[in-house]
């Protein structure tokens, strides 16, 4: 074959790489889009109809349900990820049902013992019979929130993205629709009313996931669950460490700030957060791409990776730079008219917001290919320094500045884990170097 035939023969596998490429992240986007947008819109109607207290209890509760995820997510569904590429075709099918299998025993052996101490609560402390409805609907929305992310991460590991659109598409009808009867039929809009149309939600999911991809768990042996299951623990006891320490970052503004200033400030900073989330659709679509993808480019051509997840974080600083300008310009009046006149002088958090977002963008490539590398361990420790950093800052700037001195703190700790991550995925891109010379 003459040299032209081979260019011309790269053209067209990278055009038609490109093309697949687009077609997934097209996919993806619009997954995302409803996806997210079913959850923000929940979220924009809570703030116009829930006090500034309860939407802060809605925020409390599901920074538990991200929390269980987090957990969930870091020891079998981050671990399946990594680990399929390393399975022969015939074998990856049930190897998700297997570890669908292992996913639903945790949250049984996690579920029971919740509720007993709810129980056993219920008679030591009688105060506690006045929020029992409160935590069996966000214990209710920790399981169906963890397993409807089994189906949708499957999906885009079997390069089936469209099963995970038809996914959250049944999510999103359902949960909408729900909001429309409880707004007409509802004399008290609540926060647990609000976690229970959650959990229904994300339960129908479930069940349409389970429908659609028709996973072998008649097949699935207990001694394979169990081999399966040490093989992900080795990463998985590092990932569910970073996972901990991640939440505890991340989601330290609102348990400091529950703590000290109560819910209704919680309430506040949630309010704010809303103009930033239509803009956290795209990293969330990219990564569900990314992960798989630079998974196999890990076994196959990993310096493909590391120039792929490079131009994937160049793109995401530049789109949060540019959302950064439009929220200075006019996320003021924006969120007036989406939050009311509830909540005053808000402008200050929506831009402490954006240094979240642009430092949470910065990070986004780096983290993912840690992750394919299965750097479970270095990615926890570097999450554990700029956690501490973060919660630190968070209790410092909260007393001396109020509400937006807690989401600069979350600032401040995602800049820390930016600049971690990437000295971390610039030590791997070295040694790679070294080993082709």
């Amino acid at each position: 074959m003459s040299a032209l035939s081979r260019f011309g023969r790269a053209i067209q596998n990278a055009k038609a790489s490109l093309s697949g490429m687009a077609r997934s992240l097209s996919i993806s986007v619009l997954n995302q889009v409803i996806s997210s947008g079913a959850n923000f819109a929940l979220g924009l109607y809570l703030v116009r109809v829930l006090s500034p207290t309860e939407f802060g209890l809605y925020g409390i509760g599901f920074a538990i349900v991200l929390f269980y995820a987090g957990v969930g997510n870091a020891l079998f569904l981050t671990q399946m990820v990594v680990h399929v590429p390393e399975k022969a075709p015939e074998e990856r099918l049930l190897y998700a049902a297997r570890m669908l299998a292992a996913l639903l025993i945790f949250c049984v052996l996690t579920a029971m013992p919740a509720l007993a101490i709810l129980g056993v609560g219920k008679l030591v402390w009688p105060l506690l019979n006045e929020y029992v409805g409160s935590l069996v609907a966000v214990l209710a929305s920790c399981l169906a929130y963890l397993l409807k992310d089994f189906f949708v991460r499957h999906a885009y590991t079997a390069r089936k993205e469209v099963w995970a659109l038809i996914v959250n598409s049944a999510i999103a009808i359902v949960m909408l629709a729900s909001l429309l009867v409880w707004h007409h039929g509802a004399s008290d809009v609540s926060a647990t009313g609000a976690l229970w149309i959650f959990a229904m939600s994300n339960l129908v999911g479930v069940l349409v996931g389970l429908l659609l991809v028709k996973l072998p768990l008649s097949l699935v042996t207990a001694n394979k669950v169990i081999l399966d299951w040490k093989e992900a623990w080795r990463g998985g006891v590092w990932a569910l460490g970073g996972g901990v320490v991640i939440w505890s970052q991340s989601q330290a503004y609102i348990y400091v700030t529950a703590l000290i200033a109560g819910p209704a400030a919680v309430g506040m900073a949630n309010a704010a957060k809303l103009l930033i989330t239509p803009a956290l659709f795209l990293v969330t679509a990219a990564n569900q791409i990314l992960m798989p993808r630079l998974a196999t480019l890990r076994v196959t051509n990993i310096n493909k990776m590391f120039k792929t997840s490079e131009y994937v974080a160049l793109a995401f600083i530049l789109f949060a730079m540019m959302y950064t300008l439009f929220c200075a310009f006019w996320g003021g009046e924006i969120l007036a008219i989406i939050v009311g006149n509830k909540y005053q002088d808000i402008a200050p958090l929506i831009l402490a917001w954006c240094l979240v977002l642009i430092f949470q963008f910065s990070r986004a490539g780096t983290s993912v290919v840690l992750q394919v590398m299965k750097e479970f361990k270095r990615i926890m420790f570097d999450n554990l320094w700029s956690a501490v950093v973060a919660i630190i800052c968070t209790v410092f700037l909260l007393k001396q500045l109020g509400v937006q001195g807690a989401v600069l703190g979350a600032a401040i700790g995602e800049l820390i884990l930016s600049v971690l991550l990437y000295r971390a995925v610039l030590v791997h891109k070295r040694k790679a170097a070294l080993s082709r010379t």
